[in-house]
């Protein structure tokens, strides 16, 4: 009986062993972020910033001011690092930074109802805040494009020409935008796009 019983505790010793070591480390510690926000992420830089975070251990705000290589766009790094212990965990977050007038483009994916493209989204306040107006829109997708938002609606040809219909109004909000097919498109000759875009003016509202 005796010699039966060795092989039995070879097998399991590992596992005790295994099983003592993870609760040992998990018990050691250790930083931790719950959740870490900054709102809006779209600012002038006459703008400011909300910073949030709920963390375990000592945090630390990093800033950072960089220009991308590909598009020259200004943006601002906020990394939280947080440490405890020995160790440190981190988490950046990216804020964009335009010029007080600048043009952005607004695109949706479109659905088919019927004959007509439809593109319709929200433009979230968290990402552009409430400091930021439109100025001027303009279609983008070379064809005419029914636009409504903020309970305004504007009718915007294919040529691309400015309209401030929508002038005051935020960027944020919901957007739709709707345009007939072509007679190509209805026949299958072509197909239709896959999004629909606006070119927006967009202006920075002083207090």
């Amino acid at each position: 009986m005796m010699v039966k019983n060795k092989p039995l505790l070879g097998v399991f010793f590992p596992k005790i062993i295994l099983f003592f070591s993870i609760l040992f480390y998990s018990c050691l510690p250790k930083p931790v972020i719950n959740s870490f926000t900054v709102t809006p992420l779209t600012i002038t830089a006459e703008d400011t910033v909300k910073v949030n975070w709920d963390v375990k251990g000592k945090p630390t705000l990093l800033v950072h001011q960089k220009v991308a290589a590909d598009s020259g766009v200004k943006y601002l790094e906020l990394t939280l690092v947080v440490e405890k212990g020995a160790k440190e965990v981190n988490r950046p977050v990216q804020v964009t930074v335009v010029p007080t007038n600048s043009t952005t483009q607004i695109i949706f994916s479109t659905d088919l109802k019927g004959d007509t493209l439809i593109a319709a989204d929200d433009k979230n306040p968290d990402k552009w805040g409430n400091r930021l107006e439109i100025l001027s829109v303009s279609s983008a997708s070379a064809r005419q494009l029914i636009v409504w938002h903020a309970n305004k609606t504007a009718v915007l040809d294919k040529a691309g020409t400015l309209s401030t219909a929508f002038e005051g109004t935020p960027v944020e909000g919901r957007w739709v935008f709707k345009s007939q097919l072509t007679a190509d498109e209805k026949k299958g000759t072509v197909t239709p796009p896959a999004t629909l875009e606006i070119n927006a003016t967009i202006r920075y509202k002083r207090r």
